[in-house]
């Protein structure tokens, strides 16, 4: 006949089994990493507090950051780091009480919109999404290769309406400058009018998303967007 465990034999195992859950944490909930468009990133929308974010994420994980916003401009916010990279950068309209996001800067090629733009999409591939060319400011400064229209195509819901809107810049590799002409570089550098994706130096250069950028609202800290 088995014998039941013994009183003391129980204490000691539940003794063991409280001693290993006081040294876990409990994770933070976790967020909709798939979520991302101009309304929201993730768990994250325009009514969203720090306090929230806290909650979300855990703690630790929510920290006092400078956000840059360009042109050496810099805005106290929040940074949000999370594994593999996948980071957020956000600055406040009400920044005394750290509540409604300004603007959300999406670090980390975690996240992406339901038709796949993401940080690292290339030019071709947006072109692809998107079914149809669109304009991009030229290179060579702090806001170069911001989309300013989308032609119409499927991502033109990015910036159409207005804010809130996501913006989304792209950048080319420094050696992709060696496969175009000292011509060829002018046309697609500078702040003048916007050039189309379709340019032979744009195509030959194959810029990538480097930066994504939820601007929710005309705050202090609002993202440049070619108007």
């Amino acid at each position: 006949m088995d014998r039941l465990p013994s009183r003391n034999a129980l204490l000691a195992g539940l003794t063991i089994l409280f001693s290993a859950l006081a040294g876990t944490s409990l994770p933070a909930a976790s967020d909709d990493a798939a979520g991302l468009s101009p309304e929201r990133v993730g768990s994250i929308d325009s009514a969203t507090s720090e306090a929230e974010l806290r909650k979300i994420f855990g703690p630790d994980r929510v920290r006092d950051h400078r956000v840059q916003v360009g042109e050496g401009f810099v805005c106290q916010g929040t940074r949000i780091d999370l594994p593999d990279g996948d980071s957020l950068e956000i600055t406040w309209l009400d920044a005394d009480t750290r509540a409604r996001p300004d603007t959300i800067n999406v670090l980390g090629k975690r996240r992406a919109t339901g038709e796949g733009l993401r940080l690292g999409s290339t030019l071709q591939e947006l072109e692809k999404i998107n079914g149809a060319r669109f304009n991009l400011s030229g290179f060579g400064w702090d806001y170069g290769g911001t989309v300013g229209t989308w032609n119409g195509g499927s991502l033109d819901y990015l910036t159409a309406a207005g804010r809130p809107r996501m913006i989304v810049r792209l950048a080319p590799k420094r050696e992709a400058y060696q496969r175009i002409n000292r011509s060829e570089r002018a046309a697609v550098s500078g702040d003048g009018a916007l050039v189309s994706s379709g340019h032979s130096a744009m195509q030959a250069l194959t810029p990538r998303v480097s930066q994504i950028i939820v601007d929710f609202a005309a705050g202090d800290c609002a993202a440049f967007f070619p108007e």
